[in-house]
């Protein structure tokens, strides 16, 4: 293979970010040189600046771009993929989508990043076998992808038996034929659906993203392959595309924390989806009770600032398991006058919760200007304190207010397992701290907190897996976060209590 100049390879990756919006990762530089060395020999060898040249220009460079999308994105998938989603795809979604469509009688669905369509097919086995023959409604079901080739196996609508491996022998009677090395699915399923090439990141003039259109959409597996500008822009036509009131599903690997602001975080089932809001807010399901505290996924940049100073000074300056900090350590670290009033006294009052001074600290964010005292950051801090002084009662109703603003924020939702527990609401606990780590699978307290709860309950094994991956993730995690989070411990103490608990537990660290 030829070798290629690591500048020439960064160009092709950088186009197909912005052209494309798919993400190249440092470890598949060596595929895309691959790639890049193909399709150069497939064009007569032409000269890599050509190449290049003619994929910025755009000219004559559409089929060139699907044939690169064809070979960057190959997927492998199967027929009900993450179970749990059409669980609640037939428990929840579709019930109640017919409720809410009055006189419209259509039920549109998209699978969005369809690839060879199980996906597609599986929400059209799931409306088969739900909607009544008798119902009125008709069923419209779009597979969308960026990848050619996967879609005319998706119309071909052949599988092999590995694609089936999740599909009970009931459904593969019904709505399979056996072939001698495949299987063809039923003609009535394959009616249901139809395939469209389009990408979602891009505006390529693809139809399939008219307003307020689909009731479902199952987006899997596909905004963790773009950009993040893409990924952005591909949540945005998402949003506009879903009707008010409609369902988002996304993988268990991505959330829309830090993304959207229009959805509410929903649970049932054993997954974790999405529903877009509404103006009527009265008419939707309930979302996750709203009994704790949450950090605004947008906290003031000053703030975080201030944290990450204190938390490095207090990092440098804290070498053993203390659980007490000298007095000016972290006042000393956010006074700045540069950052005005509020910064100050919110460092203020995070050094008096680290020297377990919880009235004081309460009065120091009393003191915080009008402006600022309904702040994320300052109700953030504020249900902190609360509930490490042990007013959990009240830290849930701060930590209501903020999640009523950010659903999504995973650091409430941990405040929250913590209320929950001393409330002795455990089911409740485990379901906040589950949502923690959905929304952001790198915090590593909830990871811990289930840990010492699956312990108490005896489940050993679940004990196990949740406090190695507490210890694993405490090594990284951030260091503004364990000030803020931590109970008064250090990165040190958190870790040794983690490894502590794994070998009591029987596991090793």
């Amino acid at each position: 293979m030829k070798r290629f100049d690591h500048r020439d390879v960064e160009h092709l990756r950088r186009i197909v970010g912005s052209r494309l919006g798919l993400q190249v990762e440092d470890d598949k530089l060596d595929a895309l040189a691959e790639i890049f060395y193909r399709r150069l020999q497939a064009r007569s060898k032409m000269d890599t600046a050509s190449y290049l040249g003619m994929l910025d220009s755009r000219v004559n460079a559409r089929e060139e771009l699907r044939i690169l999308a064809s070979q960057l994105t190959v997927a492998e998938t199967y027929f009900f993929r993450g179970p749990e989603h059409f669980s609640a795809l037939r428990s929840i979604a579709i019930p109640d989508r017919l409720r809410a469509m009055e006189s419209r009688r259509e039920l549109r669905i998209l699978s969005a990043g369809c690839a060879s369509g199980e996906e597609a097919y599986s929400v059209a086995i799931v409306l088969q076998e739900e909607l009544p023959q008798a119902c009125p409604t008709k069923v419209v079901v779009k597979g969308i992808d960026i990848n050619p080739i996967m879609l005319a196996r998706a119309k071909r609508a052949e599988y092999s038996v590995w694609a089936l491996r999740e599909t009970s022998e009931q459904m593969q009677r019904k709505y399979f034929q056996a072939r001698s090395d495949s299987y063809r699915l039923d003609a009535r399923i394959c009616a249901m659906v139809n395939f469209e090439e389009a990408n979602l990141a891009v505006q390529d003039g693809a139809d399939w993203d008219r307003a307020d259109y689909y009731d479902v959409i199952f987006c899997r597996n596909v905004l963790m392959y773009l950009v993040p500008e893409a990924a952005l822009q591909a949540v945005a036509r998402l949003t506009r595309a879903l009707v008010p009131g409609g369902y988002l599903f996304l993988s268990h690997a991505e959330t829309l924390r830090g993304m959207s602001q229009d959805f509410h975080l929903r649970h049932s089932c054993d997954a974790f989806y999405y529903q877009r809001r509404t103006a009527d807010r009265a008419s939707e399901a309930e979302p996750l009770p709203a009994k704790a505290f949450e950090a605004s996924a947008e906290i003031d940049a000053a703030w975080v600032q201030a944290v990450r100073r204190a938390s490095e000074h207090i990092e440098n300056l804290s070498r053993d398991t203390t659980r007490h900090l000298e007095p000016a350590v972290a006042m000393a670290a956010v006074e700045d006058r540069s950052h005005g009033r509020a910064s100050t006294q919110l460092g203020f009052a995070l050094d008096l919760l680290n020297r377990e001074k919880y009235r004081e600290a309460l009065d120091a964010l009393d003191r915080l200007p009008a402006e600022s005292i309904r702040d994320g950051d300052a109700q953030l801090l504020r249900a902190v304190v609360l509930t490490n002084s042990g007013q959990t009662s009240a830290a849930e109703s701060v930590c209501g207010q903020v999640l009523a603003a950010d659903e999504l924020n995973a650091s409430a939702h941990y405040l929250l397992a913590l209320c929950r527990e001393h409330a002795k609401d455990i089911p409740q606990a485990t379901e906040h701290d589950e949502a923690a780590i959905y929304l952001d699978p790198a915090f590593s307290l909830p990871h811990l907190h289930l840990g010492l709860l699956a312990k108490r309950a005896g489940d050993l094994a679940r004990a196990r897996r949740e406090l190695s991956e507490a210890d694993a993730l405490l090594r990284k995690e951030d260091a503004s976060r364990i000030l803020l989070l931590g109970g008064g411990f250090n990165r040190k103490a958190l870790m040794e209590f983690t490894e502590a608990q794994l070998r009591a537990c029987g596991g090793t660290s």
